[in-house]
């Protein structure tokens, strides 16, 4: 095999991220719900290429990449919070290179 086509491979990148406890903020004694459990949460995903030319370098080139964005919460959802418009509980996007 040819040892330049070896220094690649095709590769994925899955990225899991939430908030587990409610979350407040204050204003001053006033205490409002600003997250709480899937709300927010955000699974990033990408396909592409990773270039391994040596033990200590490995570059990922990722020509799709999506992200999707989750507010489990009703009361946050109806407030538009992350990104997420109102009253809705995620939102998707995609992006090409």
């Amino acid at each position: 095999m040819d040892t330049q086509l070896a220094k690649w491979n095709l590769a994925t990148l899955v990225n899991f991220r939430s908030q587990i406890l409610k979350g407040y903020s204050y204003k001053g004694e006033a205490r409002t719900l600003s997250s709480a459990f899937l709300s927010p949460a955000y699974l990033l995903t990408s396909v592409g290429f990773d270039y391994k030319p040596n033990d200590r370098l490995s570059v990922f080139m990722s020509p799709l990449t999506a992200r999707w964005v989750i507010v489990k919460n009703d009361s946050l959802s109806s407030k538009g919070l992350y990104g997420v418009s109102p009253g809705e509980h995620s939102k998707l996007e995609v992006v090409r290179f």
